[in-house]
């Protein structure tokens, strides 16, 4: 009988709690992923079992997804419980961009924005690629929601915006919150202007 080795794992966390970056599904979706390589389960196989692992909550399945298709495809929009919820989106148009990601030390639950969030969801996307012009009329849904609970995170948004973004807004539910740049200079003279107001958390990452 095949007798699959029981992987042993250390992990050392480098994302804050609470930060709305989905550093726990995030883990538990690379670990799944990595047993898979190890396995060298065929694709269509992983993507198959997605369903078993709907325990470990939404955002996990979305990192799964994400993990299962590329480093250039990016999985969102719905719950993550209902088939056909979560689809994926390219990014490849926006890999020429670089990121700051700011976070002040917040923790905030999920649960409290969800709980806070009065609506309307965005609508789902009707799209393949996302591109900086679709990013224009974007906004996340939660944002508000979390603005309401913590109203610092307006602060920091202001203080990213100041720095001229191509766009800004909140991860995921909160309370982290990031920039879009056209080039590493920029996003490197945004982080030195940002990390004078002493925030906890300010990497700069290309997308």
């Amino acid at each position: 009988l095949f007798q699959p080795k029981i992987p042993h794992v250390e992990i050392e966390k480098r994302i804050p709690i609470g930060s709305g970056l989905g550093g726990g599904s995030s883990d538990a979706a690379r670990f799944i992923a990595t047993v898979f390589d190890i396995w060298q389960i065929p694709l269509e196989k992983r993507l198959e079992s997605i369903k078993f692992f709907k325990s470990l909550g939404s955002d996990a399945i979305v990192f799964l997804y994400r993990y299962f298709l590329g480093a250039d495809t990016l999985c969102l929009d719905g719950t993550g419980f209902e088939e056909g919820s979560v689809f994926p989106l390219s990014i490849s148009g926006l890999n020429d961009l670089y990121v700051i990601v700011v976070h002040d030390g917040i923790c905030l639950s999920t649960k409290m924005v969800y709980d806070n969030f009065a609506g309307p969801l965005q609508p789902t996307l009707d799209m393949g690629n996302c591109a900086l012009e679709f990013l224009e009329d974007f906004h996340n849904s939660l944002q508000d929601s979390a603005i309401s609970l913590v109203p610092e995170i307006r602060d920091i948004l202001n203080s990213i915006e100041e720095t001229g973004p191509r766009f800004c807004g909140v991860s995921g539910a909160g309370s982290s919150c990031f920039g879009l740049y056209d080039s590493r200079s920029m996003a490197e003279k945004a982080g030195k202007s940002l990390s004078t107001y002493g925030y906890d958390f300010v990497r700069i990452s290309r997308i």
